[in-house]
């Protein structure tokens, strides 16, 4: 991602944020759980990668 399409992102978050559109609960800040999530997705990718398995994801 670039820093131009990261900045229209942040500011469409923004958006959403002021006007309310986000779901309940929902702050659209990534935190620690969805760190070790993204995480763990990326390995399942570089292990299905290096053995040529098909993994669910």
């Amino acid at each position: 991602m670039t820093s131009t399409s990261n900045v229209g992102h942040q500011c469409a978050l923004l958006r959403e944020q002021i006007t309310g559109r986000l779901a309940p609960e929902t702050d659209g800040v990534p935190d620690f759980p969805h760190a070790v999530r993204r995480h763990r997705v990326l390995e399942q990718i570089r292990d299905a990668a290096r053995t040529g398995r098909k993994v669910t994801l």
